[in-house]
């Protein structure tokens, strides 16, 4: 297949290399200015971009491309939904960069309550070898343990950062779509903008959130906030930032990204005080960016045949494999916010699943939706499908996964880890769905975890991997019982001595 590579010369520089392409036709171009794109793409089936806009009008043109890479974990230049209306696969390489950016926002950090440059600048102009002490005082520096850090996200990058604030013993306040009420360090946005001392944006560009940061917002921060943005350009008004700056309303504001990139020359934030403004290097570093092309060359190093039904599924058209997918094999991912469209409501997507792959109407469609979800024991079923994911629990999408897939009844349901990120008593609740499951439509269930004691009950067989290589396989009775990997003995032992402990702690309770 041809590849085309659109900006090489953003990811790459002049220290790295895409060799490990040497056996595909590639056609590469440092860089693609926007009139270009539709030629330099061409008849090519495979494009990489970094920051090249894929537009409607660019798939049009393009009718050959069956699968968009983007080089960074953003993909806001991707029209994605228009590319998913052509059945046109999009990835992204998602977590490559999260060390990166979060060493760079400690980097601002610091410059911030220790005014480095200003300190080193003072020293070279001859000010501390006039000083009548043994110091300098010019501007009073600041700790940051104890400071209090609100982060905005909560995705990779946004954890690497709260560890790093953990470590410098700050306080972190942590706003997410998802409240969580169990923990204290998940406040309301308002609470997070009206109490932290600095703030640093962690959240993808949206069109629903552009200009996240604006004047109200502004006016509900402490006075003298510090602020990062790390994340993208378009999620602050420039303007009101420039303003709080000059006001003194935002002490310090250190950006990474700008709405225009490369940054415009009559930008208001060039001419804003107390701003440190970097050009994008958050994801920069050569081990992130070595990093990234690792992780390409893993994504596309696919081989082997996956035969389902006498069938290899990596050699079916197109429109074969449409009619299996959903259909025949159901898939419930590890975290079902990502198996559902934010912008359209469980209702409209579950109609829309089973108009797709059940030959019925839209009312019976609308009547198998509630039926579906009853069997799930939801309750106000009416008022969950009018809801849109963000505003249901994991659990709940969970079991509404389950529920479509309990609908279509497909010959095999592939579970990846579907109760890691879900409490004890949740998890409980879905295996005893599955174990339902399993009777009811007599399915073939591959379920995917890293506990074997949610195997116990569920799996006839178990196949146990360590470092992508089979070490044992066998009845779930005999691995249970007379394990002969090291592997398997170690995760049976440390189950073991939970459920040893737990049943101390039951037996002391009493």
């Amino acid at each position: 297949m041809k590849i085309v590579i659109l900006d090489a010369y953003s990811v790459l520089y002049n220290d790295l290399s895409f060799d490990f392409l040497s056996e595909h036709e590639v056609v590469s171009y440092d860089f693609t200015d926007k009139e270009d794109i539709i030629k330099n793409i061409g008849d090519a089936q495979i494009v990489f971009t970094n920051k090249c806009e894929i537009t409607k009008e660019v798939v049009d043109a393009c009718p050959n491309i069956k699968f968009i890479v983007e080089l960074a974990t953003g993909y806001n230049n991707i029209d994605v939904a228009y590319c998913r209306e052509k059945n046109i696969v999009v990835s992204n390489i998602p977590s490559y960069a999260s060390s990166n950016v979060s060493e760079l926002v400690f980097a601002f950090l610091l410059d911030a309550f220790y005014n480095i440059r200003d300190y080193d600048t003072a020293v070279k102009n001859g000010e501390w070898s006039q000083s009548k002490i043994f110091t300098l005082y010019k501007h009073v520096t600041h700790n940051l343990a104890g400071k209090t850090i609100g982060i905005v996200g909560y995705g990779n990058t946004a954890k690497a950062v709260e560890k790093k604030a953990l470590a410098f013993d700050m306080n972190v306040l942590i706003n997410r779509r998802k409240s969580d009420s169990s923990d204290k360090k998940f406040v309301s946005y308002d609470e997070l903008l009206q109490k932290s001392d600095i703030i640093s944006l962690h959240i993808p560009l949206t069109k629903d959130n552009e200009k996240f940061i604006n004047k109200n917002t502004i006016a509900k921060m402490k006075d003298g906030v510090v602020f990062i943005n790390t994340a993208r350009g378009g999620l602050i008004d420039e303007e009101a930032i420039s303003e709080a700056l000059n006001s003194g309303k935002i002490s310090k504001a250190y950006i990474d990204v700008t709405t225009k990139e490369p940054i415009e020359k009559n930008n208001v934030l060039l001419k804003s005080k107390n701003i440190v403004i970097t050009p994008h290097i958050g994801w920069a570093a050569y081990e992130t960016r070595k990093r990234m092309l690792e992780i390409l060359k893993e994504n596309l190093e696919a081989n082997g045949e996956i035969i389902f039904d006498g069938r290899n599924l990596l050699t079916l058209k197109k429109e074969e494999s449409r009619d299996i997918r959903g259909k025949e094999i159901c898939m419930i991912l590890q975290n079902p916010m990502t198996s559902f469209d934010p912008l359209y409501t469980i209702g409209n997507q579950l109609l829309e699943t089973f108009l797709e792959h059940l030959n019925i109407n839209r009312d019976e469609a609308y009547k198998l939706a509630v039926e579906s979800l009853e069997k799930m024991r939801l309750k106000d079923i009416e008022e969950v499908l009018k809801k849109y994911p963000h505003e249901l629990s994991g659990g709940m999408l969970q079991r509404i996964m389950i529920a479509i897939a309990i609908a279509l009844k497909p010959k095999l349901i592939i579970a990846d880890e579907p109760t890691t990120a879900i409490d004890s008593l949740n998890q409980k609740g879905i295996i005893d769905e599955f174990i339902i499951l399993k009777k009811e439509l007599n399915v073939s269930l591959l379920f995917v975890t890293h506990d074997l004691g949610v195997l116990t009950n569920l799996a006839d067989n178990l196949i146990v991997m360590q470092n992508g290589e089979i070490v044992e396989k066998g009845t779930t009775k005999e691995i249970m019982i007379n394990a002969k990997h090291k592997h398997i003995k170690f995760l049976i032992g440390t189950r073991r001595a939970l459920m040893e402990k737990f049943e101390k702690v039951k037996e002391y309770d009493k």
